[in-house]
């Protein structure tokens, strides 16, 4: 039975956070920011101090997404009492103590988005960092994407300080010596050694498998034969369905696992994102369910759906692994053909967010698809526009603020944390299924094995 107390609670719980839409926490907020700028800037006036006082006195505040100081927040340097240098610091002892237990470094055995098409011409190559991995992308005669470990195994100089499609088209040579390289890593002529070197044939260089859909290079980093990339990802045909593409990405200094909790944490839209454009009719609460999903994921939903302010809020959410997030149909009032929002870790402490989808210009009209394309872009690259800086004015200054890397061994979590534990078992184990894999194979179970000394170089 409900008591007086809890009568007054949520009482004073729907007075401070009302259920109503965007324009309205828009302008609620915007007409408080205008009083308070306006009475500071008449209280300097002669005479007119006691304006300046109200100011100053006790008051209850609207809570708003203030993703301008957010935004402001993230791109101040580190080391002052507002951003303290350790929540920069890498935590080596945490990692080496959890490294079999946590992939640090990401799952390897998916692929990962690397470049956008057009970042790659004929006759050049390209530096990409993925998993802790440092790898030299080119092309081969047919146009096709090769990917390398961007070492030369000669004398471990890096292949891109070297030259493509000297020896002939569709290789990598090294500048130091003249090592040079097939698609498939094989050592195909040794200029310094002369044209008999015995080197070729026998040294190899480390290669990954590539393929390019959609206007995306794409890079398979396990140690398993893959199966082709539209067949191993959870709904991608309708991600790179044709369409007005939707292609942005951004890179954040942070830990791909402080985003991962943020993927299914369906709770913090209502509350960080309040006044953000994309979520800025979610109410706060409902609770937290979630069921498993064909695909390696979990459909995360409000347990008390419905209710909102007005449509531009979201009841459930999609996650797959190996760290993505997944829209269809439902989002963007069903302009969206399918969209991911993909997590893919540079290394142990930084990711590149990729927003990688298709508008369903047929349903929405051309005009409208490419608005939607560029809402979407906003809201993940912007950090000036009010309202539209849902990422860079909100999740990213928030986990960055966690810490280099989140630290699971310090937190104390709630019952609306319940989806956040479950991604976290799954990838667990999906990291020991991989590391079972590596030492089958022969190979050390770790592909980046971290000492107290820091980060290895291989």
């Amino acid at each position: 039975m409900a008591t007086r107390a809890d009568d007054e609670q949520t009482r004073t719980f729907a007075k401070v956070v009302p259920t109503n839409t965007y324009g309205q926490r828009f302008w609620s907020g915007a007409s408080d920011l205008i009083g308070r700028k306006t009475r500071a800037w008449f209280g300097k006036l002669p005479g007119f101090g006691f304006v300046r006082k109200h100011n100053d006195t006790p008051m209850l505040q609207a809570l708003t997404s203030k993703s301008e100081f957010m935004a402001s927040w993230f791109k101040q340097p580190y080391g002052t009492p507002d951003k303290p240098s350790s929540i920069e610091e890498m935590p080596w002892d945490y990692i080496e103590r959890y490294q079999a237990e946590i992939p640090f470094f990401g799952l390897r055995e998916y692929w990962y988005p690397a470049l956008e098409s057009h970042e790659l011409s004929h006759n050049e190559h390209k530096a990409v960092r993925l998993l802790g991995d440092n790898l030299v992308l080119f092309r081969d005669k047919n146009g096709a994407p090769c990917a390398l470990e961007n070492r030369c195994p000669h004398r471990s100089a890096l292949l891109t300080l070297g030259e493509v499609n000297v020896w002939e088209v569709g290789t990598i040579t090294c500048r130091y010596h003249g090592m040079t390289f097939n698609k498939h890593g094989d050592c195909v002529a040794f200029l310094s050694d002369g044209p008999d070197s015995p080197a070729c044939g026998k040294v190899k260089a480390t290669s990954y498998p590539a393929e390019e859909v959609g206007g995306i290079i794409w890079v398979y980093m396990g140690v398993a034969d893959p199966k082709p990339f539209l067949d191993s990802m959870p709904h991608a045909r309708e991600v790179m369905h044709e369409g007005v593409r939707v292609r942005h990405r951004v890179t954040v200094p942070y830990s791909h696992l402080n985003q991962l909790d943020n993927t299914v944490d369906i709770t913090h839209v209502g509350c960080l994102h309040r006044t953000c454009y994309l979520f800025g009719d979610q109410k706060m609460g409902g609770g937290i369910a979630y069921e498993e999903l064909p695909g390696n994921g979990i459909h995360a939903h409000l347990r008390e759906t419905g209710g909102h302010g007005g449509s531009k809020a979201i009841d459930e959410i999609r996650w797959f692994m190996p760290n993505l997030v997944h829209h269809g149909e439902e989002f963007m009032d069903g302009g969206v053909h399918g969209l991911w929002f993909w997590f893919v870790p540079n290394d142990a402490g930084s990711f590149t967010g990729w927003l990688i989808g298709s508008i369903n210009q047929r349903k929405v009209g051309k005009v409208r698809a490419k608005m939607i394309a560029a809402i979407l872009g906003r809201a993940l690259t912007s950090d000036a526009l009010p309202g539209m800086a849902c990422f860079m004015g909100g999740d990213a200054p928030m986990q960055m603020s966690q810490g280099r890397i989140v630290r699971w061994d310090q937190e104390q979590l709630a019952r609306t944390d319940r989806a956040v534990l479950k991604v976290r078992s799954m990838l667990k184990e999906a990291f020991k299924e991989e590391q079972a894999l590596r030492v089958a194979k022969g190979l050390d179970p770790l592909a980046h094995r971290v000492t107290r000394v820091g980060y290895p170089a291989a």
